[in-house]
């Protein structure tokens, strides 16, 4: 949790102490608690009372200082708060390609315990129906964003990464999960036979040699958290995208695996293809496009290869560590405990098709 909860009283204390010009502090008020459940930050909708230079309605992103000890798709430096902040400060993205934009930031203030960022609402942005098309479409934008030549900033901004030290944590807890399940000490046999979990495990024993794989991959900037809940479009049609906490340089081609595994889980729509079908789609669509914008033959293989290497660590991990256990909790929505449990089993069958897939020479 973020160490700012803000309240009425919060947001018009920290809206006094920092003073922007137009910004009336006594008329802001809370109006949404949007913050995701296992994030280190607070995002909240703000109604400023009446119309200011930032508009009337403003989301307040406040992000822990302790954030960089929290886990993700990458480590984000030595403070994790700032990663964001950097995003937009930066304007790093524009400087990457004009497929891809960002919402507005207004202003940051900082706390002794707290970076917060005073965003653009894009809400109506991001009311997307998702499909075939607009995935495809999404792909071959982020593909730009990828392509593009990180310029040196002043200040320095990090943009180091390392994938596997941010979710190494999950092996041990997926290892237990599993093995459990395997004696069928808890009901999860409900969820993967025994043939997946043993698939699992055997995936998981290939966990370090996977992770070296990736660490050895071509390096892009890379959103981090890319799937279709921070994903939108700009009025001008741009590619939007919110939620930068995660963003740094990476192995090319894991947002795309980061949109594969959660693609359904998020309520996207596959229409007539299977998810075979459309994994293949995405990713042949995706590795076009790094070809068409410049790549060269050896970097698009590597690409469509971290792909691979990305469906069978993190999302194994992920999925066999707190999955199983989510999926465990008899206490659950039966509708929720169902999409935990068609997840799971998705994938795992992705990384059974992936791991055959770099077994071959």
């Amino acid at each position: 949790m973020s160490p700012l909860k803000p309240t009425d009283d919060v947001i018009r204390t920290l809206l006094e102490r920092h003073r922007h010009e137009g910004v009336v502090p006594s008329a802001a008020r809370v109006v949404a608690d949007l913050s995701p459940g296992l994030s280190e930050a607070a995002i909240v909708r703000v109604d400023l009372g009446a119309a200011s230079p930032w508009g009337r309605f403003v989301i307040l992103k406040a992000g822990s200082l302790r954030d960089d000890e929290a886990p993700g798709g990458f480590r984000r430096g030595s403070l994790g708060a700032e990663r964001e902040a950097d995003v937009y400060r930066t304007d790093v993205v524009s400087c990457l390609t004009g497929a891809v934009t960002t919402p507005t930031l207004y202003a940051v203030d900082r706390t002794d315990q707290a970076v917060c960022l005073w965003l653009e609402d894009v809400a109506a942005s991001l009311d997307v129906t998702w499909d075939v098309p607009q995935a495809v479409r999404a792909v071959e934008s982020a593909a730009q964003l990828h392509l593009g030549e990180v310029p040196s900033f002043e200040p320095e901004a990090d943009w180091t990464s390392s994938e596997f030290e941010a979710f190494r944590h999950h092996v041990p807890a997926a290892r237990q999960q599993v093995l459990a399940a395997l004696k069928g000490g808890d009901d999860t046999r409900s969820v993967l036979s025994a043939e997946a979990l043993r698939c699992g495990s055997r995936l998981l024993d290939d966990a370090e040699s996977y992770a070296r794989r990736l660490a050895e991959a071509p390096t892009a900037f890379q959103h981090g958290d890319f799937h279709i809940d921070n994903a939108g479009w700009s009025a001008d049609g741009r590619l939007l995208l919110i939620d930068w906490a995660q963003a740094g340089l990476g192995p090319i081609g894991g947002d795309i695996a980061v949109f594969l595994s959660n693609y359904r889980a998020r309520g996207g729509n596959l229409g007539a293809l299977t998810r075979r079908e459309f994994d293949e789609l995405i990713t042949n669509t995706y590795c076009r496009a790094l070809g068409d914008g410049g790549a060269s033959d050896s970097l698009v293989t590597a690409a469509r290869q971290v792909i691979d290497l990305w469906s069978v660590s993190w999302a194994v991990q992920v999925r066999l560590g707190p999955g199983l256990a989510a999926a465990g909790n008899d206490g659950l929505d039966p509708g929720i405990r169902a999409g935990i449990e068609q997840d799971i089993a998705e994938g795992l069958e992705r990384a059974q098709d992936a791991a055959e897939r770099l077994q071959q020479p």
